[in-house]
């Protein structure tokens, strides 16, 4: 690695630092010349390491894997973490959301997905301004702690075991056949509200599903016995984690860097690469604290502390890249950071905004193609696509990230270039009932911004919740399936305009030379005069009117057993009609004929018949049963089922669409074990549910409550497939 010639492990401290000077120095309780602050950078020092150079070398052998379009690359997490978070309830759910989503991307793209976690270490952020205001109050903006703003030291330490603790715990995830829960039998899409979408997402769970569910059968990735019970944790039972941060806090990211000597497989290959004409094993320095570090937007500098740091350390880094990123810096950036252009060591993570993505994405790849620097690829549509809802809060809109996302997957693909993963800010966190966070706008589940306040957990930038997340992993996954199996492109399917994807045509689309070309010329009009034949007009259909008491067209409902009610709602919304058919005129025009007698048998025997149907009605409408159900997922997981609407005309669709704004969760019709319609809403809302039904509100009114039956159903201790 001749680029770190003329580096040392502190050769940073004599450029400008980015983002830290102000707080770390212009403070006087954490100065550089701080006794504290020297006390806790010398224990850390001490600290064994929280990665090892193997895990790191091969990171590095998996991004080269990357970077030749034969695996993807997921990186993912929070925007920042916080020490609070650190339970094993939230870990857990962050990297049982990951592996759902790396298992999507599998089926459709058959490859391997590179997992990278935003997470064990990523505490520090940057920010835009140095301080902001709580209140009537001006303080720092958090770098390490939200709820603490003065600085302190003593948190690096924090920081370090926090970091411990959560990769501790990761890897005894991992380790036990954690990642083989995450099956797609176990994902409910009761949240999605489209029903088009609905249909995709169910058509690539019932292939993965069954994908998964042949390998089994045919013995791969199944043991006979239990990991508890001494069996392997097999193919499917085990996945490779790796994690990052971004190195902003230069002062903790050099006491967590540590010389170690090349691992022997690969010392021989890398003698030449550091200059070093000794026999003996050379040596190099690792940033022990996480697999991946990244250089922000804002710390990318070139003549800047960061750089500097980072051209001497041997882990893969990723460098941010926005619309205020020069083409020409770009390169010059590259040859510093990665001067031996050695394959999987550097990432390009571009985040422009989904209005600036055309503008700015090409040129930079031809950029990057003319200094023939091997790079990784990957696009990160969140922090370009920032907004702050009419509330206060930062969101971000759903609509407008995969549109970044679309639009990047199809400039690579004109600039003869591949888009090689993705970087994200989610979350797979529930709260105490149950409910995801409510954090970004739209998606499969229509969050809106009245919605937003209701889980609103980030203390940082908004994150995609499960729901959302599983969204984009199945956009994706359709999309590289579709490549794979040399479908037509569209970039503007069913998934991409369901989930809220914007056209191109809604943004300035430049003419960029480095473009695959395309045909501009005009057709020419043709020669000949004739007039092509006007198109024939369709007829226009029949508009039929459908009574909605006994369902028969207005002027049938005297053949059925409700003519009383028919009439009242008739003279309600139509009453041109109900002048029409029962008027004085129009009666008298069709009793007219008949005899006095005749008449009043007529009336005697429909008013009997109306009186034995209405009896018959009160008979059935006491059989008919509304249940709610409670059921438990898991601890913290419930899902209320209501079955027996229908019943009572109740449009279960519509219903379902109701809750699901009610409650700013997933509702949907779904068949029961029985075979038989109900609404499945996500969460404990089962005594909400009975409160709507006895106020009647909305749809729920005229159901009656002394129909309804709450049962609660729990989940089984010890419970699991039989098979």
């Amino acid at each position: 690695m001749s680029g770190s010639r003329n580096w040392t492990l502190s050769s940073w401290r004599s450029k400008p630092a980015a983002q830290i000077d102000r707080y770390l120095i212009s403070h006087i309780s954490i100065c550089r010349t701080s006794s504290t602050q020297t006390v806790v950078l010398s224990k850390i020092r001490t600290l064994p390491p929280l990665v090892t150079p193997s895990e790191i070398q091969r990171l590095r052998y998996q991004l080269s894997q990357v970077q030749r379009n034969q695996a993807f690359l997921l990186h993912a997490g929070d925007c920042a973490e916080s020490f609070d978070a650190c339970t094993h309830e939230n870990i857990s759910a962050k990297i049982g959301l990951i592996l759902s989503f790396s298992l999507i991307l599998i089926w459709g793209a058959r490859m391997p997905v590179v997992r990278i976690g935003r997470i064990a270490g990523q505490y520090a952020k940057p920010r835009s301004n140095p301080t902001e205001k709580i209140g009537d109050r001006e303080v720092f903006s958090f770098r390490l702690d939200p709820n603490d703003r003065s600085p302190d030291p003593e948190r690096l330490l924090s920081a370090y075991f926090h970091s411990t603790t959560t990769l501790n715990y990761i890897r005894g995830l991992l380790t036990s056949g954690f990642a083989s829960l995450h099956h797609p039998r176990d994902w409910s899409l009761t949240h999605v509200r489209s029903p088009a979408l609905r249909e995709e997402f169910e058509r690539i769970t019932e292939g993965l599903s069954d994908a998964l569910g042949f390998t089994r059968t045919i013995g791969f990735g199944q043991d006979s016995a239990s990991y508890e019970n001494g069996g392997g944790r097999g193919t499917l039972g085990e996945v490779e984690f790796y994690t990052s941060h971004e190195g902003l806090m230069l002062e903790f990211e050099e006491a967590m860097t540590r010389e170690f000597p090349i691992p022997s497989s690969l010392a021989s290959t890398s003698r030449s690469l550091v200059g070093n004409a000794d026999p003996s094993t050379p040596k190099v320095h690792y940033n022990t604290s996480a697999h991946f570090l990244w250089i922000g937007d804002r710390t990318r500098q070139l003549n800047g502390a960061h750089v500097e740091y980072f051209r001497g350390i041997r882990n893969p880094i990723g460098i941010k890249v926005g619309p205020s990123m020069a083409a020409e810096e770009l390169v010059r950036l590259l040859d510093i950071v990665n001067p031996d252009r050695e394959d999987g060591k550097v990432t390009l993570i571009t985040r422009y905004g989904a209005g600036k993505v055309e503008t700015h994405l090409a040129g930079h790849i031809a950029a990057v193609q003319k200094s023939r620097h091997p790079v990784i690829w990957i696009s990160d549509p969140m922090h370009g696509n920032t907004l702050t809802s009419s509330g206060g809060l930062k969101t971000r809109n759903f609509g407008t990230i995969i549109s970044e996302l679309t639009a990047c997957i199809r400039i690579h693909s004109e600039c003869g270039s591949h888009l090689n993963g993705v970087s994200l800010e989610f979350t797979g966190e529930l709260n105490d009932e149950g409910f995801s966070v409510t954090e970004c706008l739209g998606g499969s589940m229509g969050l809106s911004e009245e919605q937003l306040g209701l889980r609103y957990q980030s203390f940082c930038d908004p994150r995609l919740n499960f729901e959302q997340s599983l969204d984009v992993a199945f956009l994706i996954s359709d999309h590289f399936k579709k490549e794979r199996m040399g479908a037509k492109r569209s970039y503007y399917d069913v998934l991409y305009s369901e989930l809220g994807g914007r056209k191109a045509s809604a943004y300035h689309l430049p003419t960029h030379p480095l473009k695959c070309p395309t045909s501009t010329t005009a057709i020419p009009a043709m020669a000949s005069q004739e007039q092509e034949p006007a198109a024939v007009q369709p007829t226009p259909p029949v508009q039929v009117l459908y009574c909605e008491v006994c369902t028969f067209p207005p002027e049938y409902c005297e053949f059925g057993s409700s003519i009383t009610r028919c009439k009242e709602w008739l003279l309600k919304e139509h009453p041109d009609l109900h002048e029409k058919y029962y008027s004085e005129e129009a009666l008298q025009a069709k009793l007219g004929t008949l005899s006095l007698e005749a008449q009043s048998k007529l009336e005697k025997d429909t008013a009997k018949k109306e009186a034995k149907a209405e009896a018959k009605a009160d008979a059935l409408l006491k059989k008919k049963m509304i249940t709610l159900r409670r059921i438990e997922r898991n601890k913290r997981k419930h899902v209320t089922a209501i079955h027996g609407l229908e019943a009572f005309d109740v449009d279960l669709k519509k219903a379902a669409k109701f809750f699901a704004q009610k409650f700013a969760t997933g509702a949907s019709v779904t068949k029961n074990p029985q075979g038989l319609d109900e609404i499945v809403v996500q969460g404990d809302v089962s005594d909400d549910i009975l409160d709507m039904i006895e106020e009647g509100v909305g749809l729920l009114k005229g159901v009656p409550k002394d129909n309804v039956v709450q049962v609660e159903e729990k989940k089984k201790k010890g419970g699991g497939d039989a098979s």
